[in-house]
């Protein structure tokens, strides 16, 4: 009778462990090249459905990075702990399996570089690895692209950036001067920078007050302040111009809504 309630304890345990990731080795990774990672391109994966258009990848790939210190990665003032995970075999149908196919790597081990948040006050990401491609590009897949991190300068943004594709919980803010005198010719510029920012606004900035009830876009002047409130299906953008120095200055941030 024992022999039996070991042997179905034995099945209980095979069954749960069946189809994980079977882990080899987790260890601090030390040597992970330091500085600043700048997304250089992106990928779609189109064997999972994407909640943001490809106007948003390409601000990601224009814009984002992330910094890298010993054993800690910095995103928008929150320090993220880091870990190399080592597997043999990943579970199918992960985000890890579709990474590594994406990777075009075949043989084992594959290595994860795992995000853990340093204190209860930075949030946890909803994807919280970068896969290790090779020594110089770290890969992040979120909402269906493949984005690839490299620390060449080449693709370094023009503009002060905070936030991280997959940390929905804290916004990606982006914000900077354009050399321009007037607020219009500044608004333009924006146009052409940012596509998905600028989805669906007006070819002229309204000199009142505006509220755009089609496409839930509002435009609010006062005095020297412009601020723009669109809702879109992935949360809301909030788009403010100012004035200074004979300068634009401009910034623009996605909040994602409450999970």
């Amino acid at each position: 009778m024992t022999r039996h309630i070991k042997f179905i304890y034995l099945l209980i345990y095979l069954f749960a462990c069946f189809g994980c990731n079977k882990k080899k080795s987790t260890q601090k990774e030390k040597n992970l090249n330091e500085g600043v990672w700048y997304c250089a391109k992106y990928d779609i994966e189109n064997r999972v459905s994407r909640k943001f258009t490809i106007d948003y990848a390409e601000e990601i790939k224009k814009h984002s990075y992330f910094k890298i210190v010993k054993d800690t990665v910095f995103l928008k003032g929150c320090k993220y702990n880091y870990e190399k995970v080592s597997y043999d075999n990943i579970k199918k149908y992960s985000n890890e399996e579709l990474v590594i196919s994406f990777s075009k790597k075949n043989k084992p081990p594959y290595s994860f570089i795992k995000l853990i948040p340093s204190s209860k006050y930075c949030n946890n990401l909803e994807h919280s690895f970068l896969f290790i491609k090779n020594k110089d590009t770290l890969l992040l897949f979120s909402d269906g692209y493949y984005f690839s991190y490299t620390k060449d300068k080449r693709y370094k943004s023009n503009y002060n950036v905070e936030g991280f594709p997959c940390d929905y919980k804290n916004p990606l803010s982006i914000s900077g001067t354009f050399g321009e005198v007037h607020i219009q010719t500044g608004f333009d510029k924006f146009k052409k920078e940012f596509p998905f920012g600028s989805e669906n606004l007006l070819d002229k900035l309204p000199k009142n007050n505006f509220i755009d009830t089609i496409n839930y876009i509002s435009y609010n002047r006062k005095d020297s302040l412009y601020t723009i409130n669109k809702e879109v299906s992935a949360g809301n953008i909030v788009i403010t111009f100012t004035k200074s120095n004979g300068k634009i200055n401009f910034t623009y941030r996605l909040d994602y809504p409450e999970y």
